[in-house]
This record gives C-alpha cells, structure tokens and sequence, in this order.
C-alpha cells in the first residue's frame, strides 16, 4: 500500500473532514482553506477496454498521476473485478465483447452504488453521452483521448463522487 501524504485540496468549509475511498478512511485536516489529505493506499480505477492500445495509454497516464490502476479487456472480467471491490472508479468503453459495456454500467448503478463511472467511447454523440447519463455514468470522454482532459475528468468525478 501506497501512502501519500501533504497533498493540498481545496475546500468548502473549514473543519476536518473524512472521506471514504476504496473503503478506507482517509483523514483531512483544514490548513487556510485548503486540506491535507493523508492516505494509506492509492485510487484505484478500473480501465475496461478491448482495445490494449487506449488501455495501456490510460495505465500510463494514470499512473503517472499517482492512481492504482486495473485492467480489463472484457465487460465478464470488468465485473468480476468490481466484486472483489476496492475500486473507485471505472473508465468503460460501451463496445465490449462478452458483456456490453451498458450491461456493465447497469450492474455498477446496481450493485456498486459507491463507485463512479466514466464512459470512454470512439462512438460518442450527446444522444449516447445523455442516454449513459441516465444510466448512471458520472461523466463521458470521446476517443481519441486527450490526457490533460482526462485527468481532469477523473479528478473531477472522484473529488465530486466521494465529497
């Protein structure tokens, strides 16, 4: 386990606060307006995308940025992942083999209540955006991906998902 320690995030008030990630408390301390936040483990998101190519640009991406990452190739794998637990986010592809990616998102509204999701997509519209939406997708990210947005997607979800 990974602990990361002194990082400074803004915040609304000015008392400590507690958040839950991964299922672990995390302890936030008020310092002029901003908090800092101590950790014991990393973030971990769960990419899910047939293609290895966007998989392996978003492990390195992410990574970088100091999150734990999984990986699937497969909506059956996808879940199996998410009932072992610990995970906080998900970025899905819809076009999956063996389960649809909307199979995925449905079962993560139902059942993985406490993890945000984030659609990826190559065939994004507003219709597919507002539709996955409604399903309970937190946000949605067209191919080809943009690091600079991505990053501030998930850093967007996560901080708005576990606020």
């Amino acid at each position: 386990m990974a602990t990361c320690t002194g990082r400074r995030l803004p915040i609304r008030n000015r008392r400590t606060a507690v958040a839950h990630t991964d299922g672990m408390a995390a302890r936030a301390h008020d310092l002029h307006g901003y908090v800092r936040l101590t950790v014991d483990h990393k973030t971990t998101i769960l990419i899910v995308d047939d293609d290895q190519h966007v998989r392996i640009g978003l492990s390195e991406l992410l990574e970088d940025e100091g999150f734990a990452i999984l990986e699937a190739g497969d909506g059956k794998t996808a879940l199996d992942l998410l009932d072992q637990g610990g995970i906080a986010l998900v970025l899905l592809d819809l076009e999956l083999p063996r389960v649809p990616g909307v199979e995925v998102l449905r079962s993560i509204a139902e059942r993985h209540m406490d993890v945000a999701t984030v659609i990826v997509s190559g065939k994004g519209s507003i219709r597919t955006a507002v539709s996955t939406t409604k399903l309970g997708a937190h946000d949605f990210l067209e191919k080809p991906i943009d690091g600079d947005a991505t990053i501030a997607v998930v850093r967007r979800v996560l901080d708005k998902h576990f606020d």
